[in-house]
């Protein structure tokens, strides 16, 4: 019984991370990267069902831009889904595609003219004060504890919307199982042992 309970609340809490009011850099579950310097990249789908803004982090050393750390925190989390395009000199955002395991939703924005992502900086310090990029993701370069984001803009006027409260991006339910039976089996282990 004790061990159903446990596997049930270890379940739930990486499937259904609490939303709180105010998101920080501690409430990031995947993070990409390794190094001294950390950055969180939000991407807010403006589509229902809620939650539909997403937070991952990324870690680096050295020089990077955020064209770095959103193709790493592409490559990092198999159920997002990233394409860039070349303007000019400059990467931006062609198209972004998440599978929630949260919600079990398909969140995707379209190729222009349906839509477009625009991106944001959101400042460095424990919350975010976004303001919409002027430059592409490959000339913005990253600074420790900085907030970076992408808002999917579509509809009749295009009226450019900053992120909204994230919640944390979380592993695929495969990942999770494994972690799940992982700590079952430690805790096995830990009773045959006493016994």
């Amino acid at each position: 019984m004790k061990k159903r309970y446990l596997l049930s609340i270890i379940s739930t809490t990486l499937l259904f991370p609490i939303q709180a009011q105010a998101f920080d850099f501690s409430n990031v579950i995947l993070w990409a990267g390794t190094g001294s310097n950390e950055a969180v990249f939000v991407i807010d789908f403006k589509q229902a069902p809620a939650p539909a803004s997403y937070a991952w982090g990324y870690r680096w050393s050295g020089t990077k831009t955020a064209a770095d750390m959103l193709l790493a925190i592409d490559a990092l989390d198999a159920n997002l889904t990233v394409t860039t395009q070349l303007f000019g000199s400059s990467v931006f955002v062609d198209n972004i595609t998440y599978n929630s395991p949260t919600t079990g939703t398909t969140f995707t924005g379209a190729p222009f003219p349906a839509g477009y992502f625009n991106t944001f900086g959101g400042g460095t310090g424990g919350s975010p004060s976004w303001i919409s990029a002027s430059v592409g993701l490959s000339d913005t370069l990253l600074i420790n504890h900085d907030w970076q984001g992408a808002s999917w803009v579509s509809g009749p006027n295009f009226d450019v919307m900053a992120p909204s409260t994230p919640i944390a991006a979380v592993a695929e339910p495969a990942s999770i199982l494994a972690l799940s039976m992982a700590a079952l089996g430690m805790i096995s282990k830990k009773r045959r042992n006493r016994v």
